[in-house]
């Protein structure tokens, strides 16, 4: 199936993470990035940015990482999102996802 076609679906699915436009959007992370690296940083670097993003914003407002897991707290950063829940005996999940659309100039939009 082609991606005009989808479009004009309006195809819709959730999904861990969103793309910035790196060419409309440049945080300062992306900017401080590209000159170090004359290169913009792909998935896997915004992704451990926010993690450490939200897990050093964590530990500044808890004991601990656990305690503050325990509260359900969602934190939005560049690329991701974080909900986690307590699952019982240490076990903890994020379950804050985004639902993108596909929209007709082949581009996706955060549906809220």
């Amino acid at each position: 199936v082609s991606n005009k076609h989808l479009a004009r679906l309006k195809f819709t699915y959730p999904s861990v993470n969103k793309s910035i436009s790196l060419l409309e959007e440049k945080p300062e992370f992306v900017d401080a990035y590209y000159k170090k690296y004359q290169t913009y940083p792909n998935r896997y670097v915004m992704r451990g940015y926010d993690l450490t993003m939200d897990v050093l914003l964590r530990l500044a407002t808890h004991e601990n990482l656990i305690e503050s897991s325990d509260k359900v707290i969602l934190t939005e950063y560049l690329e991701n999102k974080f909900e986690y829940h307590n699952k019982g005996h240490k076990k903890h999940i994020n379950n804050a996802s985004y639902v993108l659309q596909l929209t007709s100039d082949l581009n996706l939009k955060v549906l809220e």
